[in-house]
């Protein structure tokens, strides 16, 4: 019984395939409000780069339009597994920015772990896609998609767990 249940779960390229349609969508539905939001919106999430990293090399609204259109057109690419890595590489760049302007307004202690952990989370989930790859359900599988550093998942399931 034990041994079937674990046959059925030991699905990792299916599991990424589950995690990025979810991480897609959330960061989707998280970008579009900005977008929707207008000019104003956009400025104020754009305001992040100067106030995180003192850069005022472009206008407040274009750094939130960079911004917005990593979380909707990154989220999609990362539900399709197309152009993975960089994709994943701006959101987790967006997220840390998010985390960091978080973390300098909330105060930087354990109690304020409310208000910057969800931008922390999804920084190091992103951060870890890096490593893993897309898996073998992707668009771009033939450009270095392979989740499981070329074991194609059977290394995991000889372990014992």
């Amino acid at each position: 019984m034990m041994s079937e249940l674990r046959a059925f779960f030991n699905k990792p390229d299916f599991g990424l395939l589950f995690l990025r349609v979810c991480l897609g969508l959330m960061m989707i539905a998280a970008g579009m409000p900005k977008f929707l939001g207008g000019r104003g919106m956009l400025e104020s999430v754009g305001g992040a780069m100067k106030t995180v990293y003192g850069l005022d090399l472009l206008p407040a609204v274009a750094w939130g339009f960079i911004a917005a259109s990593a979380e909707v057109f990154g989220g999609s690419l990362i539900v399709l597994g197309l152009v993975f890595r960089p994709a994943v590489f701006g959101l987790a760049f967006t997220m840390f920015t998010a985390f960091m302007l978080t973390f300098k307004s909330a105060g930087s202690g354990l109690e304020h772990m409310d208000k910057y952990g969800f931008a922390l989370s999804l920084c190091v989930v992103f951060i870890s896609l890096l490593f893993i790859g897309p898996g073998k359900y992707a668009v771009d599988k033939g450009a270095g998609g392979s989740s499981s550093g070329g074991g194609g998942g059977k290394k995991r399931s000889s372990s014992s767990e």
